[in-house]
């Protein structure tokens, strides 16, 4: 009986070690930024929330996009694997700070909400206008996890964070997934904006979201 009961705990201390040491392995490979999946017709929305669990990656999809992907890797770099998937689905990529945002050519949320022009080659601009225009938020970093929100809420909760008043000047419609971490305030909130096809501007300390062609030009 006694060598039973030994042999049982050997076991259980085996099995309690090599779960330790997945445990680490996993909570290393987390910290590396690195990869292991191996999926089939996975939506492009989820193969991007396993990346940023796994690797931390920051990335938002404009929301238009529906594309399946297969993926199979194995311990292989977050940002490069997304970068990799994108092209091989031959989307594109704007980096908003440090958050990077994937679309389709052309830019369909932008067509969608602000008429027939491509405005892909807007993007870029827009990026970097946007991210001028919240001085607010200069130095506050922050974590964004969201799933099947309100983009409403979420972009009225990151304005108060900044203590700026959130408006809009055009209907703002839908249900976003986010997950980002430690960014930027005015990262995330542009590249929620973006990749949403709106557009942001700033009045009297506001943060306004509306129709991103009126929004171009403001000084």
């Amino acid at each position: 009986m006694k060598t039973i009961k030994a042999a049982i705990f050997a076991l259980a201390l085996a099995v309690l070690q090599n779960a330790v040491l997945v445990c680490a392995q996993e909570l290393e490979n987390t910290a590396a930024g690195l990869v292991t999946m191996n999926f089939s017709d996975l939506d492009f929305r989820e193969f991007i929330r396993l990346c940023a669990d796994q690797a931390g990656t920051d990335a938002l999809v404009e929301k238009s996009v529906r594309k399946k992907v297969s993926v199979s890797c194995e311990n292989e770099p977050g940002a490069g694997l997304l970068a990799r998937v994108a092209a091989d689905q031959k989307l594109l990529s704007c980096a908003v700070g440090e958050v990077v945002v994937y679309y389709a050519m052309p830019f369909n949320a932008f067509r969608r909400y602000n008429g027939p022009d491509d405005y892909t080659d807007f993007l870029p601009k827009a990026a970097h206008e946007y991210r001028q225009r919240l001085s607010a938020a200069e130095g506050l970093r922050i974590d964004v996890r969201a799933d099947d929100r309100d983009i409403r809420e979420i972009l009225r909760e990151l304005a108060a964070q900044a203590g700026a008043e959130y408006r809009e000047s055009h209907p703002v419609r839908g249900h976003i997934w986010v997950n980002l971490s430690d960014v930027p305030l005015s990262d995330a909130f542009a590249a929620i904006v973006i990749a949403n096809g709106y557009g942001l501007r700033v009045e009297d300390g506001a943060w306004v979201i509306g129709r991103a062609e009126s929004f171009a030009d403001q000084d």
